[in-house]
């Protein structure tokens, strides 16, 4: 027993889950969670870096532009 996460996919001839993908078992589950969770938390990080890098930008056209 445990979490499955296929790809979902749609052809002419096939729609529904492929083989591609992978089963957590039950006992892993935590230790999968704290992995995603580790992930959710550097894709905060970037995305604030990535905010932060266009807020400087606007700063110098708004200083060059003065």
């Amino acid at each position: 027993m445990g979490i499955d996460v296929r790809e979902y996919v749609t052809s002419e001839t096939y729609s529904g889950w492929s083989k591609n993908g992978i089963r957590i078992p039950v006992v892993k589950r935590q230790d999968f969670k704290e992995i995603l969770d580790k992930v959710d938390i550097a894709e905060k990080a970037d995305n604030i870096d990535k905010v932060n890098k266009v807020d400087k930008v606007d700063m110098v056209k708004k200083v060059d532009s003065a």
